[in-house]
């Protein structure tokens, strides 16, 4: 088995993001975007449910930005975020 024989390091990427919007929140903040990793990766499913469930028992309004993700060229990461701030 490969991690037997190798040393190796995770994140926990839920509780991460729960850190992160918390320290939004702090810093009085309400509304939080999320340009989410894809949640084709669990990392990015991960992360996701970390900020919604920290969201929810912060009382946070939480959105993923939609149409892009992390790995998404910048100019289209720039749209998105442009358009979630507008409404």
């Amino acid at each position: 088995v490969w991690a037997g024989r190798h040393a190796w390091a995770d994140f926990d990427n839920g509780a991460f993001a729960a850190i992160g919007l918390r320290r939004l929140m702090a810093a009085g903040r309400g509304r939080i975007g999320v340009l989410a990793p894809p949640r084709t990766q669990n990392y990015g499913r991960d992360l996701v449910r970390g900020a919604e469930a920290a969201a929810a028992a912060a009382g946070a309004s939480l959105r993923v930005i939609p149409g892009v993700t992390s790995d998404s060229p910048g100019e289209a990461m720039r749209r998105a975020v442009e358009r979630a701030l507008a409404r």
